[in-house]
């Protein structure tokens, strides 16, 4: 999260007298004066300092070789630094410099912690950082400052964030010059990790804010970090102002997920479904929940051919795994776009991965659409073994209505009395009922009268002299 770019190296001498300036590991963009930290009037005045000592320079020499080489000037080659034997040298320096004064040990502990930086000993580095910090007012405020801005950083990357924190706290009490570019932001994930979450707002909406302030983008995860505060505090208006900012400058398709997301949140369907569907065609879906989600707002919107296209297009394309839940989806939306031959096999696959019968209920019901109701009543007949029903009159409700169309009136009414229990399908089942009782009055009254003719026929034709 913190220092993600390698430490600049530190500025080696080529002369004695260049080494009056200053090495530093940390290059600090200005963007302005500090004053507005509290505590801070004009930026701290240059310390008047010693130099190093010929007889320092000369040994520090062979180490600056090693640890930041130059270019050779005749074949334009950097030579690769040696960090491991570097250190070596270095450190026995360091433990002999006891008449060193307090700048010229400031120099070795700048070195020995850009050192140990290098060899990823970063607990070292700090160490030493911190020991040159120690070292105050016998240094460079400037180096002061930047040792004490990037300890913070490395005390960040270590999550030590109460350490990183009061360190940075103590390098605005210092009234840097120049404040970095990305310290508002740095500090929000600072907040962000202590789980001060105000805070962290605070400072990501200063960050966003102040660079939008000088016609500039911030970088994503700015945007990324400030959007993610206000969803966890289920702000979800001002998340999906900023998601929007994210998708204008950054339009990638995650990003644009994402925005489909919150306007759900928000209740705006309709930009939900376009910024969707726009993946769909891009090619660019690659979630089974977006997938879900584009199928259920083309349902809601009256649009279920729509669905079922999205549907078919992810199982073929593998987006969507045919699972018993995909397949009933699909199978659904093929229903309702009046698709029944297409919809019975899908379902039928839906069904045969169920563990209740419900989908064989429902499968029941799509039969007596197609008026296949021998199969209407097969299927009926598995939901009830099958069992699990939350409505249990349901399938009994389809095999009686399937019953009654093949003129089945006894068994449709035995099914529909079953039916006629159920909370859901009770009062469409009684009103059923009625009509099928009705019906076989009728044929059964049709039935009796035809036999008793027939009798009557019968009975002429054997009486003397019918012939």
């Amino acid at each position: 999260m913190f220092l993600k770019k390698t430490l600049a190296r530190p500025f080696i001498c080529s002369s004695l007298s260049s080494a009056l300036l200053l090495g530093s590991l940390v290059t600090v963009p200005a963007t302005g004066y500090a004053a507005s930290f509290p505590g801070c009037g004009e930026p701290a005045k240059p310390r008047r300092l010693p130099a190093l000592s010929q007889k320092l320079f000369k040994k520090l020499a062979p180490v600056d070789e090693m640890i930041s080489p130059i270019e050779d000037p005749k074949t334009g080659v950097t030579p690769e630094p040696n960090y491991k034997e570097g250190w070596a040298r270095l450190q026995k320096i360091v433990n002999r410099c006891d008449d060193c004064n307090p700048y010229e040990q400031s120099q070795l502990y700048n070195r020995a912690a850009f050192t140990n930086y290098s060899l990823e000993n970063t607990k070292g580095a700090i160490n030493y950082y911190e020991k040159l910090i120690a070292l105050s007012p016998n240094i460079p405020i400037a180096q002061e400052q930047q040792s004490l801005y990037t300890v913070a950083q490395l005390k960040a990357s270590l999550e030590d964030y109460k350490g990183a924190m009061a360190t940075f706290k103590k390098w605005e009490k210092t009234c840097p010059r120049v404040i970095p570019k990305d310290y508002n932001y740095m500090l929000a994930q600072v907040y962000y990790q202590m789980d001060d979450k105000v805070s962290a707002l605070k400072f990501a909406s200063k960050a966003v804010s102040d660079v939008e302030a000088k016609g500039e983008t911030p970088k994503e995860g700015w945007y990324r970090l400030q959007m993610a505060l206000h969803v966890d505090k289920e702000d979800f208006k001002s998340g999906t102002k900023v998601a929007e900012k994210i998708v204008i400058h950054y339009p990638k398709a995650k990003n644009i997920a994402q925005l489909a997301g919150l306007y759900g949140m928000t209740g705006n369907e309709s930009k939900q479904r376009g910024l969707l569907d726009a993946l769909n065609v891009m090619g660019a879906m690659t979630k089974e929940s977006e997938v879900r989600n584009l199928a259920s707002l083309y349902q809601s919107a009256e649009a279920p051919y729509l669905a079922a296209k999205a549907l078919e297009k992810h199982l073929k394309a593998g987006t969507l795994k045919r699972t018993q839940k995909n397949l009933e989806y699909l199978g659904a939306a093929l229903r309702q776009s009046q698709e029944i031959d297409k919809s019975i096999p899908v379902m039928e696959e839906a069904a045969g991965k169920s563990k209740d019968g419900r989908l064989f209920a429902q499968l029941s019901a799509i039969y007596l659409d197609a008026e296949d109701y021998s199969k209407s009543i097969e299927a009926a007949n598995k939901a009830v073994k099958k069992g699990g029903l939350k409505n249990p009159g349901e399938p009994y409700f389809y095999r009686g209505n399937a019953e009654m169309q093949l003129k089945r009136y006894g068994s449709a009414v035995t099914s529909l009395k079953k039916a006629v229990k159920d909370e859901r399908y009770g009062k469409y089942a009684k009103d059923l009922l009625r009509y099928v009782e009705a019906e076989k009055a009728r044929t059964d009254a049709l039935k009796k009268a035809e036999e008793e003719a027939n009798k009557k026929a019968e009975a002429l034709n054997v009486l003397p002299g019918s012939a």
